[in-house]
């Protein structure tokens, strides 16, 4: 047989790794879930030690699950999210060396997507200004708080990926936020013990210009959203840089943001 025509057969521990992997993105296993121990999975499966150990390596290279060691360890279920694809994201810029500042420029490109998306929302005033406006407030009430005021901030952007109603363009500018969320979380954790930090009239400005983009959205006026969310990203992105420098894309601080939101 032509070795060009031939179809190359599944291995077995790829086929292990299949069932599982369906059981999870099923919801069958849920997050947290720990698997049975390898010996009893590969009874259940009717496999060798090695095929099942070979199986649980491909569930873990794909972040699927994550094996922890010790006397109480073993392979925990992860449900794939958006914090992973930004660690895998984040893995591939790095090892291309490419900087922060090339993250800002693919968001001043998509989160704009995003925000006409939610002013184009029939539903958007049950589903997407309800929200926006209690992160908003959240902003508000911890304006005088260095860390606080940041993290609610990129909750509020976060929200407009995950708001925009298409699970693909969510995916996308959701790892895109996340990227930008650990290196500014990073930068105001160290600028707040020292100086650096936006005055508050800056912090106001910004805000203000938050509760502009919700206006606009709630108004359905897509255009008028997209321009105030194409201001707001050049003048926050341009004073974010200007005290972060220009850092290459860093995958602990994804891994330290994907940890801590488990």
């Amino acid at each position: 047989m032509n070795p060009m025509l031939q179809v190359r057969q599944p291995r077995l521990a790829e086929l292990v790794a299949m069932q599982l992997r369906e059981r999870i993105v099923s919801g069958r296993l849920v997050d947290g879930d720990l698997l049975p121990k390898q010996d009893d999975l590969g009874q259940q499966f009717g496999v060798s030690k090695p095929t099942m150990r070979e199986a649980i390596r491909i569930l873990e290279s794909e972040g699927l699950i994550e094996v922890q060691q010790g006397r109480f360890g073993g392979a925990v279920v992860h449900v794939p999210r958006v914090e992973n694809i930004a660690v895998s994201m984040a893995l591939v810029l790095e090892t291309n060396g490419v900087h922060l500042p090339d993250v800002g420029v693919a968001l001043q490109a998509i989160e704009p997507a995003c925000v006409r998306l939610c002013a184009q929302r029939e539903d958007r005033l049950e589903a997407v200004v309800p929200v926006l406006r209690t992160l908003h407030a959240h902003a508000l009430a911890a304006v005088r708080d260095d860390e606080r005021v940041v993290a609610h901030s990129r909750e509020f952007h976060e929200a407009l990926a995950e708001l925009c109603g298409n699970a693909s363009l969510t995916l996308c500018a959701g790892a895109l936020e996340r990227l930008w969320t650990a290196h500014e979380g990073s930068w105001a954790e160290q600028a707040s013990y020292g100086p650096g930090f936006p005055e508050l009239r800056i912090r106001h400005e910004a805000l203000d210009e938050h509760a502009l983009i919700i206006e606009r959205i709630a108004a359905g006026d897509a255009e008028g959203a997209v321009e105030a969310a194409e201001a707001h990203l050049g003048t926050s992105q341009t004073y974010a840089l200007h005290r972060a420098g220009n850092p290459i894309v860093d995958v602990p601080l994804q891994r330290r943001l994907l940890n801590n939101s488990h």
